[in-house]
């Protein structure tokens, strides 16, 4: 999963994503249009996939707007 930070506040993002059980050595620290990756290995459908990680990851931040919607180009 790509995710894409505001400004300043990537170790934020990384702490966040500490603090879901996720491992440190899954997540990874880009520079460019992306900047975290997180591996996910372990589940076994996509349901347990959104509601163990997706929906979690996907509310980091959200009172204090950490992370940035990415817009694709095509």
């Amino acid at each position: 999963m790509g995710l894409t930070c505001k400004t300043g506040y990537y170790n934020k993002v990384m702490e966040k994503l500490i603090e879901l059980n996720i491992p440190k050595w899954d997540i990874f620290l880009l520079y460019g249009p992306t900047d975290v990756l997180v591996k996910f290995e372990r589940f076994n459908s996509l349901n347990e996939f959104v509601e163990k990680w997706f929906n979690p990851v996907r509310t980091i931040g959200a009172e204090e707007r950490l992370m940035q919607r990415q817009r694709h180009m095509l």
